[in-house]
């Protein structure tokens, strides 16, 4: 069968060569080599792309972010945070480079944390719940870590108080106990605007020792925090109990915040952050932690107590991903 005239098969080019003079083996040479020196040529351009690829990605900033760390050895509330922190920095490890984290060397209470971030001394990136004005000292990066799980608030409380709080019907009754809570932390002012009664103090650990000198009635704790807690410090504060009847709510996103001018790290952080919830990393590590302590805390079967907060942004994330999702009648 004949080609068409256009028609151009690989060989040709060599028999055309070769065969216009039999004796030239010279050119027969040259004809052979072509397909070395092209194959030579592509694996030297790959080589060189590779050999780019590396020297961009060595030429990336490794960045270094230091986490707070416990006022306290038995304070386990920082342990999710971290491992969270790591998972959006690990997301980011192609597009952004290679990262060193590690906790600050001081210790220091949520006010002293906030002002060496400031200063950009000892610590890169805490996590703060919103409080309205986060924008005017810091940048926050605008994903609920927690997933609003620290406005879910159970109770610690007295053994010998069970009684009492079964009794109570609605938030007017429960305001006629004292709530003990930390001087600085950022959700004090979500309380008091809701006429919570209070006993304050800047101590974490004193707190549990207030309980249960009767310093005041009850422990307000995230979900993700109460059951920790307890068992951490029931061993030698055998009447301290989590309350079973009553849930209090207000929405409460939790967010990692860093130095306002730190926009590099804030900007890695957010998009490591969005990776994991796209590609299930988020949920997974958060119900990893927070799974069974969902589960203890029953909360279909609780009164439920909703408080205002009116220290919201219009910034605050409303779609579903960031958020827990509970179905709860509200009490009067």
């Amino acid at each position: 069968m004949g080609r068409h005239p256009g028609c151009f098969r690989p060989n040709d080019y060599t028999s055309t060569m070769a065969g216009s003079n039999p004796n030239d083996q010279s050119a027969t040479a040259d004809v052979t080599a072509a397909p070395q020196i092209s194959g030579f040529i592509m694996k030297m351009a790959g080589a060189l792309l590779l050999l780019t690829h590396t020297l961009f990605v060595d030429a990336l900033e490794v960045i270094k972010v230091r986490y707070p760390v416990p006022e306290s050895e038995m304070d386990l509330r920082y342990e999710y945070p971290k491992q969270l922190l790591k998972l959006a920095l690990e997301e980011t490890l192609s597009s952004h480079g290679a990262y060193e984290i590690e906790g600050a060397k001081i210790r220091a209470s949520q006010t002293r944390n906030e002002i060496f971030l400031r200063q950009g001394f000892n610590i890169d990136i805490i996590w703060r719940p919103e409080n309205g004005s986060l924008d005017e000292n810091f940048l926050p990066i605008r994903i609920p870590i927690l997933k609003g799980a620290l406005g879910y608030r159970v109770f610690l409380i007295r053994q010998s108080d069970q009684g009492r709080f079964h009794s109570i019907k609605t938030l007017n009754e429960l305001k006629t106990l004292t709530a003990g809570f930390g001087h600085d932390w950022p959700d004090v002012h979500v309380l008091r605007a809701n006429n919570i009664p209070l006993e304050l103090t800047s101590d974490y650990e004193a707190l549990f020792k207030m309980l249960i000198t009767e310093r005041f009635d009850y422990f307000p704790r995230g979900i993700n925090e109460a059951w920790d807690e307890y068992e951490q410090r029931h061993p030698f504060l055998p009447e301290l109990k989590v309350e079973d009847s009553i849930l209090m709510y207000y929405p409460l996103p939790v967010y990692f915040v860093v130095n306002k001018s730190n926009k590099k790290l804030a900007q890695r952080v957010e998009v490591g952050l969005q990776k994991a919830i796209a590609n299930g990393g988020f949920d997974q590590l958060f119900f990893s932690h927070h799974q069974s302590m969902l589960e203890r805390a029953n909360l279909s079967e609780r009164k439920l107590f909703i408080l205002d907060n009116p220290f919201l942004p219009e910034s605050t994330p409303k779609g579903s991903q960031y958020w827990l999702k509970v179905g709860l009648d509200q009490t009067q």
